[in-house]
């Protein structure tokens, strides 16, 4: 049963199965970055082309908050080529099979960011849950746009090096006060996405009482921690 949405802990089952295979693109994460690019068309709500299905029952591209590219179904930026793909709008399939890719884009500028920082394979021996934060986080802001940047005296610029510092150490706490982050709106103001990173932080707190709960179960009859 999908959720009403009116609940922040609550995710919206958009999608209602993933490939059984060893990966960060689980149904919950799937669902958690839908509902945070577009929670009209995550509940499947029909609405404006700026935030759900239209009528005729297809989503249709619409111009990005932040300016730039137009963006269609959930968070996916059009491409070269891509605008007269989708000038007659997609199904609610394609807008998922579009988020899925993505995830597993930014995934890749996610693992680059930690091996930067780590060595090769680091972002992969991490536990699940804080790949998903970090690939979240690239997926919200742009790979790119973690790697930490100094000027020629030293002096921080931009970037996430304490969230870096923080996943290569396993401080799961220090990971989410990492998090934060906003957008500058074409008038110039900042925007802080103070309600995304909030249910961020939920989801990650409530994976991680799971894990815990896991781990101790599998701990009391005798078995080896996961």
């Amino acid at each position: 049963m999908r959720s009403s949405g009116r609940d922040r802990d609550e995710i919206p089952y958009v999608v209602t199965d993933m490939p059984g295979k060893d990966t960060l693109v689980t149904k919950d994460f799937v669902n958690l970055i839908a509902l945070a690019e577009n929670g009209a068309l995550a509940q499947k709500r029909q609405g404006s082309k700026n935030e759900g299905l239209m009528p005729d029952g297809r989503i249709y591209a619409h111009e990005s908050l932040e300016g730039g590219l137009k963006t269609i179904g959930f968070g996916h930026k059009l491409k070269p080529g891509e605008a007269d793909l989708f000038k007659n709008g997609i199904t609610m399939k394609q807008a998922l099979a579009l988020l899925v890719e993505d995830i597993e884009l930014h995934e890749s500028e996610a693992r680059k960011f930690i091996d930067d920082g780590g060595g090769v394979g680091t972002f992969d021996g991490l536990p699940m849950l804080e790949r998903q934060l970090i690939t979240e986080l690239a997926f919200n802001i742009g790979g790119p746009n973690l790697t930490p940047t100094y000027d020629k005296a030293g002096k921080y610029l931009s970037g996430y090096p304490k969230l870096r510092k923080a996943a290569i150490s396993k401080d799961f706490e220090g990971m989410l006060k990492e998090l934060g982050r906003g957008y500058t709106k074409p008038d110039g103001s900042f925007n802080q996405l103070t309600s995304r990173v909030d249910g961020v932080r939920a989801y990650a707190r409530n994976k991680n009482k799971l894990r815990q709960q896991a781990t101790a179960a599998n701990l009391a009859v005798g078995g080896v921690q996961p």
